[in-house]
Parts: C-alpha cells; structure tokens; sequence
C-alpha cells in the first residue's frame, strides 16, 4: 500500500514536470514566433519606405542616381554584397557556429535603404544604423503585437555585458550582415506557465488526496478488523472457559452429593448452595448472550423496586462467593426513600455485574464501596475498587458487545464482554445513566443515576 502511494506520487510528479516543461517550450516557441513576425514588420516597412523613395535596387540599379546595389534579392545566401557611394563592399556574416540556435534577418540592410541620404552624404554605413534605434524600433512592434498577454518580451542588445538575464529566453535574432545580435527575455513566463499548468496541479493534488484517503481508510478497517479478530479469538476462548468452570464445578459438587455416604447436612446445603450459585452464572451468561444477539429492546414489567433492599439481598447471596475470594465490601445509603419504578430482575443483574466486576478486576483480596444517594430528582449508585483499572484508550469501548480490555488469552480473570453491555442497556431502558471514571493503577468507579418519580416517593413517606 505505501509503495503504491509513492509511485503514485512519482507518476503525478512526472506529470506536472512534463506539463511545466511543455508550457515553458510553447511559450518559449510563441515568443520567438513573436519576435520574428516583429522583425518581419519592420523590415516590411522599411523596404516600402525605399520603395517610395525610389532607392530600393530594381531594373535601373546600374544607374548612378542609385547610392546603393544590390548585387542578388536572395537575403539568406552568401552572395549578398551591398556597395555604398564610395564603393564600400558590405558582405554577409555567415554564422559558423552549430550551436546557435537564432534566427537571421536583414534590419541593417534595410535601415540603409531607407537611410540612403546619410549614405550618399559620405557617413559610415555602422554610424547610418543605430543599434540604439534599431533596438527601439523593433521593441515597439513587439509591444504592438504583445498585446492581450499575461506575459512581455523585453529585447536586449545580445552582447551587452550590464545585462541580466532571466531564466527563460526567446530566440535569438542575427543580423545577416552585421552579425549582430538582439536576445528577448520573457517576463511573466513563471506566472504564466503556472497559470497553465494549475489544472494539472489540482487535479494531481485531488488525485493524491482521494487516493490517500482511500489507503487511510483500508487501513484503519484493516487495523479495525485484525482487532476485531483479536477480540473475536478472546471471546470464544474466554467464554469456552466461562462455561467449563461452571460445568466442573456443578460435576464435582454432585459427584460429592452422590457418592459420599458420611455427607453432613451441612456439606450437603454448601454442595448445593455452590450448584445453585454456578447454574445461576450459567442462566445470565446465556440469556446475557441471547438477548444482545437479538439487539431488541428490552422488556420489562415496571413495579415499585426499593433499590437499598434490592443491593442488601444480592450481597447476602453473594456472599459465599465474595467470601471465598477474600473480599471486603461496605456500603452505605445516604437518605430515606430508594424507591423507583423497574423490572427487579433486570436491576438485580446490574448490581450483580458491578459487584461482580470489581471483585474480578480488583485484585488480590478486593475491596469494594458501594455508595446509594438519594436526591431531590435521582438516585445514584457508585461502586468502587481499588484494582487494576482501565486505560483511558478503552474506556470508551468497555460497553461495547463482548469487547474486554485485551490481556492476551489469560483466563485468570473470568468474563464474557457482555456484562458491562447489559448493565448499560437495562439502565438506559430504566431512563437512567451509567458513566465511569478510572485510572491505571488506582481503580474504577462505575455511577448510575435513575430518575425518581416524586408522587410514588411521597405516597410511601
């Protein structure tokens, strides 16, 4: 999966340097386009200037009122020769270097065409042509075509040494006789290739992102089903175990019953105080189980329930259990009336899970507080240990079906996930709620609130 990310990355990086790239050569060809048609205007309208004049060479060029011949009209050959009044012969450079890369035209010989006065009158043909005006010349025809562009070719004198280039550059022009040359810089060519190329952008950088995206959430539903798996392989395993060690018990305990001869009434009542107890475990583990399974709302026959009495019967039968376990339980009721209306039998499970919780989960020797509050509007209950605790990464999962704090196969500590699931469900369907509050290393506080019907509460005081 990573490595698919990054070659995606790659391909998406590829792209945009190839579309930079194909941006900054069209705008570089299109610039040089616009350089040479420049060019070619100029040199139109200095040509229809000596035609006007009469000096451009035609079929009277042998004629001496003509100051200047022409000897071929063929401008990109080597049989140029242009003489002045003095005979000077003029001859084309021919550029011998491979390497460059510019474009050739005449502007020298059609400036002196057009400045054949200056010619006649004995001035040197280089002083007649002026770099500096050829220059500006040319730039204002390039400014004229330019126009409606997010970008400006700027011209410089080629072999100026104070000028600095930019990155991006037309081609050059060359004079055919001369030799000199005039270079172009594309100002704005950064702004507009971007401009060009931010389709691409944002579409690679959506591309990255769904994609991206779409791996996180493989992975996290990954992630999530190897956890599910996990917890899936410890609630078999535990359950498999929770049913055994009811089973053997319950064995063992009539095998005493039925083969000893010398049993004491006594032993007897234990024996079967301790089947009734683990056959009692095996009936909430099964219908904990069904009734979760089905997910359907809970049913129940609402009576008046006395909570304080309801947490006094279910110590009392808890006791043989709480005893053999070492554990120290205090309670204490602050009020008068703990009077509400539910299913007792669905309220003895909640008390009988939170007990049970912090007497597995407490440690060595438990000790356990149990607290009943009666205020003006509720009832709340807390039970206290002093164990292990939960860590904050899974207390807001210990309600979730057959979810238990990972402890990798371990079956000192018996339990199925499905008793904190129940105790949630049976107090939500009470109009009540259930929070808890816990630290590694210091313990775990689970509080119920239940809403208290005022005239039920009146008529019994």
């Amino acid at each position: 999966m990573l490595l698919s990310m990054v070659l995606l990355v790659c391909i998406s990086i590829f792209w945009i340097k190839a579309s930079w790239e194909d941006e900054r050569t069209n705008l570089q060809r299109e610039a040089t386009i616009l350089f040479r048609n420049a060019v070619h205007d100029v040199e139109d309208s200095l040509r229809s200037v000596a035609l006007e004049t009469g000096i451009w060479p035609g079929p009277q060029a042998g004629r001496r009122t003509r100051v200047v011949m022409m000897d071929s009209t063929q401008m990109d050959s080597t049989r140029i020769s242009i003489r002045g009044a003095r005979g000077q012969r003029l001859r084309r450079r021919p550029n011998r270097d491979p390497s460059d890369q510019s474009f050739e035209g005449a502007l020298s010989l059609h400036f002196m065409m057009a400045n054949a006065d200056s010619l006649s009158q004995g001035i040197p043909w280089q002083d007649t042509v002026s770099r500096a005006y050829v220059l500006a010349r040319l730039q204002r025809k390039v400014w004229q075509l330019q126009e409606n562009k997010d970008w400006q070719l700027q011209l410089f004198l080629a072999d100026s040494s104070s000028h600095t280039r930019t990155e991006l550059m037309s081609r050059m022009y060359r004079d055919l006789l001369t030799g000199r040359k005039i270079g172009g810089e594309i100002r704005g060519a950064q702004r507009h290739i971007w401009k060009n190329t931010l389709p691409e952008v944002l579409l690679s950088a959506l591309m990255l992102i769904v994609t991206g995206l779409a791996f996180w959430l493989t992975h996290k539903n990954s992630i999530r089903q190897e956890k599910l798996a996990i917890l899936k392989d410890e609630l078999i395993s535990n359950i498999t175990h929770e049913l055994q060690t009811p089973i053997a018990t319950v064995k063992v305990a009539l095998e005493a019953l039925n083969g000893s001869e010398d049993l004491t009434q006594t032993k007897a009542s234990e024996y079967l105080s301790i089947t009734q107890h683990e056959v009692d475990r095996l009936s909430q583990l099964v219908d904990a189980v069904l009734q979760n399974s089905k997910g359907s709302p809970l049913e129940s026959a609402r009576l008046p329930v006395d909570l304080h009495q309801l947490l006094l019967d279910i110590l009392s039968r808890m006791s043989p259990y709480l005893e053999e376990i070492n554990a120290r339980i205090t309670h204490q009721a602050k009020g008068q009336s703990f009077l509400i209306n539910g299913d007792r039998s669905q309220l003895e499970s909640v008390f009988y899970n939170l007990i049970d919780n912090a007497a597995k989960y407490g440690g060595k020797n438990p000790v356990i507080q149990i607290d009943l509050e009666r205020h003006d509007n509720n009832i709340c209950i807390k039970v206290r240990d002093q164990g292990m605790g939960i860590p904050l990464s899974y207390q807001s999962q210990i309600f979730d079906r057959f979810f238990r704090v990972p402890q990798h196969d371990r079956h000192d500590t018996k339990g199925y996930g499905l008793g904190l699931t129940q105790v949630k469900r049976i107090v939500e369907a009470h109009d009540g709620k259930v929070t808890v509050q816990s630290r590694e290393g210091e313990g775990t506080t689970f509080s119920i609130t239940f809403p208290v019907d005022k005239k039920q509460s009146q008529e019994t005081t």
